[in-house]
């Protein structure tokens, strides 16, 4: 009996029913396939998800016709990701559940007539799907767009639509869906773009010309090329696939997406992606049903100041007006031996805190320093009513002259009026030397405009007037950490913990410049006590300095140097 067309693309869903070998499954095995297939693929099995990667190695060894599994993972081993034997075992350890207009709203009412305005010019539009699955979601995206152009015919129109299983793509090729994945779409588009044969949907000539699909592993450097249409794009989709990868997977995957963008382009995530922390060098807009993300680098300039955590000299890079109040000529290298001497002080005979001591958010230091960094003119100004009347009018005038600055000052800084808040706290420090809040925020800006060695001379100061002050020390670390002066910056990271036994970030920063010094025993060491400080704070507790970087955040950055 000969089946019809529909009966066929039907049954290619199907898939084959079999009797898997008794083979036992060690954890040997369950180790050596885990890091294999994460190698290859990114895709990452922890030990809940040990029955899942049992289950799809036991189906894919059954269609190899090898004889035991160490003759088939030898063979998986010296095969590339894109060999036919690996590609078969992907499909059948991923899984793609999709369905037409998922979380699409946005895209449709937003995006995409956004990205058409802006090509009215050269109609030319360049769309990715990464991990297609079975297409749905690119073949959304060429209905919208037959839609919203009544000229399409005019436009040059390209969307491709990529994954790492095999099965997955063939189905999206075949381009005929079951109701299940018409679910979610309006009769409109069900109507316009589908014919209904023998229970199945058949898409449109219309929509399925737009589409092109092919294998791509996101772990490759197959990407961003002009070869497999991943440069220059307008829109990528990349919606619930990281998710199954670790977070340094996922980094690289995130940063070559921008690479493969264009200016203006967008990058559409799915609800459950991690941090937006991952995606920091792109401009977040975030929606009732979506996250997108787009690269926009004069705007992510503006926007994104990053002060307290790290020097930002790729955003800084092209920073004008650098001209302050205090001189237009350019400053000399300032003599950093006074610093060295400084330095050599700083000697900490306990890194950790005492296993009696508690863990509580602010050590009493901290909570002095804090007191008088974040009022200081409360410090300056308020005393008692008998101080205040030995005191001449013209000295009040002057401590409130100071304060007056320096609160401007910041005003101008949270403004991100930063040329401006340098001027202000220049001006302050010309006034009140010994000001050592103002010394250090002209330093951070500074270091942010990488004029570094003016940087390091204005921390010099600051702590020469104030020798608890952890923001200079800290900044200093991530200065000489940049310079890869290593074992400089380690002593003065010391110092911060030395001054606050919780400071989170600066353990964080110790580890890593251990790792990057090779003494993965120190930099685990001082990972360890980070991660311990984190659990006893609250998620979205702020942990940096001047910086929105939240315990959740810093406790993913942990996760990601300890794997």
């Amino acid at each position: 009996m000969h089946r019809t067309d529909a009966e066929t693309t039907a049954a290619k869903r199907t898939p084959t029913k079999y009797s898997a070998r008794d083979t036992e499954f060690s954890e040997e095995y369950f180790i050596k396939f885990r890091d294999l297939i994460r190698t290859k693929s990114g895709i990452f099995f922890a030990d809940r998800k040990r029955s899942d990667l049992k289950a799809g190695v036991l189906k894919a060894f059954h269609y190899s016709g090898m004889k035991n599994l160490s003759d088939y993972f030898d063979l998986l081993s010296v095969e590339k990701s894109n060999s036919p034997a690996f590609k078969m075992l992907v499909s059948f350890l991923t899984i793609g559940e999709t369905y037409f207009f998922r979380h699409f709203d946005v895209i449709e009412r937003e995006v995409l007539p956004n990205l058409i305005k802006s090509h009215q010019h050269d109609k030319t539009l360049r769309i990715w799907s990464a991990g297609c699955s079975t297409g749905e979601e690119p073949f959304t995206a060429a209905m919208v767009l037959n839609h919203l152009l009544p000229d399409i015919k005019e436009w040059n129109i390209s969307i491709i639509g990529t994954d790492i299983n095999i099965n997955s793509l063939q189905y999206a090729k075949d381009a005929v869906y079951r109701p299940w994945s018409l679910r979610s779409i309006s009769d409109f588009y069900k109507n316009n773009f589908f014919t209904k044969k023998d229970g199945l949907y058949y898409l449109d000539n219309r929509v399925t010309s737009l589409v092109n699909f092919d294998y791509l592993n996101l772990v490759d450097d197959a990407y961003p090329l002009s070869e497999n249409s991943t440069r220059d794009l307008d829109l990528i989709f990349c919606r619930n696939v990281t998710i199954y990868f670790e977070m340094e997977t996922t980094i690289k995957a995130v940063h070559k997406f921008y690479e493969c963008l264009k200016e203006k382009g967008y990058l559409a995530v799915g609800h459950a992606e991690p941090s937006s922390l991952i995606y920091d060098n792109y401009v977040s807009e975030i929606y009732p049903d979506a996250v997108i993300y787009r690269r926009d680098t004069a705007l992510k300039k503006e926007q994104q100041y990053k002060t307290g955590i790290r020097i930002r000299r790729d955003i800084f890079k092209d920073y004008s007006d650098q001209q302050t109040i205090a001189s237009s000529s350019k400053p000399a290298v300032p003599d950093l031996s006074g610093l060295e001497k400084q330095i050599e002080k700083l000697e900490v005979h306990r890194s950790f805190p005492k296993k009696e001591q508690p863990v509580s958010h602010r050590s009493e230091v901290r909570e002095k320093l804090t007191q008088r960094s974040e009022q200081i003119e409360t410090k300056r100004v308020q005393a008692t009513p008998e101080k205040i009347a030995s005191h001449s009018e013209t000295e009040r005038r002057a401590q409130l002259n100071e304060s007056e600055l320096f609160s401007k000052g910041i005003e101008l800084f949270q403004q991100k009026n930063f040329n401006a808040a340098e001027r202000s706290f220049v001006e302050l420090v010309e006034r009140y030397p010994k000001n050592a809040r103002a010394l250090y925020m002209v330093a951070h800006i500074k270091a942010n405009k990488d004029l570094v060695d003016e940087a390091k001379l204005f921390c010099q100061k600051a702590i020469e007037c104030d020798s608890l002050l952890i923001e200079a020390y800290y900044l200093l670390g991530l200065i000489y950490k940049e310079e890869n002066a290593f074992d400089l910056s380690i002593k003065l990271l010391k110092k911060t913990i030395y001054i606050d036994p919780n400071f989170a970030i600066g353990y964080y920063d110790l580890a890593v410049n251990y790792f990057k010094l090779g003494d993965n025993v120190q930099g685990h060491k001082y990972l360890k006590q980070t991660d311990k400080i984190l659990k006893t704070c609250n998620a979205e507790d702020r942990i940096g300095l001047l910086d929105d970087l939240t315990a959740r955040e810093l406790g993913m950055m942990v996760k990601m140097w300890d794997n």
